[in-house]
């Protein structure tokens, strides 16, 4: 994980035994929402011309109304995004 925001604001998660902690408030006084965004990158030394890649999202111990997703990929292949 490179960065982590909480309400638009850069913070530094609490880290136990692979877990990550973070202290969410509402974005206003009153409210029930807040936004979380953090940052993942990993490089991948080698593609194979055909296969899976999985990517892994992370489990929260809260509700998610809305989950967006960005993940930028070599232009050279043909991509299909797929559920499990």
């Amino acid at each position: 994980m490179e960065r982590v925001y909480v309400n638009g604001q850069s913070t530094t998660p609490t880290r136990d035994q692979g877990l990550v902690a973070l202290q969410i408030e509402p974005t206003q006084a009153g409210d029930q929402q807040g936004t979380v965004e953090l940052f993942y990158s990993d490089r991948i030394d080698s593609y194979h011309l055909t296969g899976d890649m999985t990517l892994i999202l992370p489990i929260t111990s809260w509700p998610i109304q809305q989950l967006y997703l960005t993940a930028h990929l070599p232009g050279v292949f043909n991509y299909q995004m797929g559920y499990r």
